[in-house]
C-alpha cells in the first residue's frame, strides 16, 4: 500500500499522470491486476540509483581547535568524508537490485515525445491517471512510495546521504524531458536476510557470485481505481481502437477509449 516518505516530493493529488505502453503490456496489467516494477539495476540508464560525482562534504566542526592543529584536523575531516562517501556509494550499488520502480509521465496534456519514446509501433495506448488514483490503487501490504524525479547535474550537484532512497528519485538533466513520477518499492527484508546470511563479500563490497536477484516485481493494484482514461496512439488504425474497447470489456473495465488528440486536424 502507499506510504508517504519524508524524502519523497509527492505532487498534488490532482496532478495528471500518464503511462505509455504497448498492447501486450496493457493486457499483462489487466490479466494480472498488477503493475510491473522493474529493478533499477535492469534499466538502461547506468546512473540509476547512483550518487552524483561530487564527494558529499561531511566536515565535522573543527572549533575549538588550536590553530596549529587545524591543518591536521582538516585533513582528518576530509579523509573521513571521503571514506563515508565511498561507503555510501558501495551501499547504493548493492541496494540497486532490490529497488523496484514503476514510472509515470507528469503532464496535464498528452506528450508527443512520450508517444514516440515508449511505443515501438502505432499499436499502443496511454493510461491517464492522477497522483490520487495512483496512491489509492495499491493492494500489496508492503510500502509503496511515490515521488517526482529531480533532475541534477551529476558533476555539480550533490545528493545528500541522509537517506538511502534519495538517489532513486534523482536522474541526470539529460532526462528532464521525461518529467517523471515514480512509485518505488524497496525489498528491505531480502537485503537484511542477505546480510544476515553473510552474502556480502566484505573484501570487495560486492554481493557474492551465487546471489541472484529478481528482474522485477509484480505489485497488486486495483485497476479500476488506477485507470481513469485510455487513449490510443495518434496514428492507430480503427481496428486497433475497437480491439482496445473489446479488451477492456473482456476484463470488466468500463472506459471509453479515446483517440489521441494529436490525431486531430487543424481548423483552416
Amino acid at each position: 500500500m502507499y506510504a508517504p516518505h519524508k524524502n519523497f516530493d509527492t505532487p498534488a493529488l490532482t496532478q495528471k499522470i500518464w503511462r505509455y505502453l504497448d498492447f501486450t503490456k496493457l493486457v499483462a496489467m489487466l490479466e494480472s491486476n498488477c503493475l510491473f516494477f522493474p529493478s533499477i539495476s535492469t534499466l538502461e540508464d547506468k546512473f540509476e540509483g547512483a550518487y552524483t560525482n561530487n564527494v558529499f562534504p561531511v566536515i565535522p566542526n573543527l572549533v575549538p581547535v588550536p590553530a596549529n592543529e587545524i591543518p591536521t584536523k582538516l585533513q582528518d575531516a576530509i579523509t573521513l568524508a571521503q571514506e563515508m562517501d565511498k561507503a555510501h556509494r558501495h551501499n547504493a550499488r548493492n541496494f540497486r537490485p532490490l529497488m523496484y520502480v514503476n514510472c509515470w509521465h507528469m503532464n496535464n496534456h498528452e506528450s508527443a515525445a512520450m508517444w514516440k519514446t515508449y511505443l515501438k509501433s502505432n499499436e499502443g495506448v496511454a493510461i491517464a491517471s492522477t497522483i490520487q488514483s495512483l496512491t489509492k490503487c495499491f493492494k500489496n501490504p508492503e510500502a509503496v512510495y511515490v515521488g517526482k524525479v529531480h533532475y541534477l547535474d551529476y558533476n555539480a550537484d550533490v545528493i545528500g546521504h541522509d537517506n538511502f532512497l534519495r538517489p532513486v528519485v534523482c536522474k541526470r538533466k539529460s532526462f528532464e524531458y521525461e518529467n517523471e513520477v515514480r512509485a518505488v518499492v524497496w525489498d528491505g527484508d531480502r537485503y537484511k536476510s542477505l546480510l544476515d546470511g553473510k552474502m556480502l563479500d566484505t573484501a570487495t563490497g560486492n554481493w557474492k557470485p551465487e546471489v541472484t536477484f529478481e528482474p522485477g516485481r509484480d505489485i497488486a493494484v486495483d485497476v479500476d481505481i488506477l485507470v481513469e482514461e485510455i487513449y490510443v496512439a495518434p496514428t492507430s488504425p480503427q481496428w486497433f481502437h475497437k480491439l482496445i474497447e473489446a479488451t477492456l470489456k473482456t476484463y470488466g473495465l468500463e472506459r471509453t477509449v479515446k483517440q489521441s488528440s494529436l490525431a486531430e486536424d487543424p481548423v483552416w
